[in-house]
């Protein structure tokens, strides 16, 4: 498989559109114990940058704090057999998907922003759920969420 430069998306809209609608990121990092992956579900930020939270218990999670990181967001994909090309005698089967990727450095949210980053991320998603009433942190014991 190559990324054909044909293909690729220049729009940074459509990028972020992508990365929106797919939702969660295959977050990657190479950490002392070897490399690392993460499934996490993103919120934009208004500079361009993603936000995310897991698990503090998840294993890769020490090892986040200023790490250079991958995430990958897979969209639609399929196999192509070389029978469906026009003429399919000289052609191979490929793969034809939409993914985005985002490299950058992970950076530990603070009490409130990561709250903040909860709220944003039910409310990208309940909205999906209506006529659902809205989840949203409030509704949460404040012992338990603190």
């Amino acid at each position: 498989m190559h990324p054909d430069k044909r293909f690729r998306v220049a729009d940074e809209a459509d990028l972020r559109a992508t990365v929106l609608d797919v939702g969660v990121v295959h977050l990657f990092a190479a950490t002392p114990q070897g490399p690392m992956v993460a499934h996490v579900p993103v919120t934009p930020t208004d500079d361009g940058n993603y936000r995310f939270h897991l698990a503090r218990a998840n294993r890769i999670a020490k090892h986040l704090g200023g790490a250079a990181v991958v995430a990958s967001a897979m969209g639609a994909h399929g196999y192509i057999s070389p029978d469906w090309y026009a003429a399919p005698r000289n052609q191979v089967p490929t793969w034809n998907y939409v993914s985005v990727e985002i490299d950058g450095t992970c950076h530990a949210l603070d009490r409130d922003a990561l709250i903040a980053q909860i709220d944003a991320l039910s409310a990208l998603h309940e909205t999906r759920l209506l006529p659902k009433q809205p989840w949203t942190m409030a509704k949460v014991d404040t012992d338990v969420r603190d």
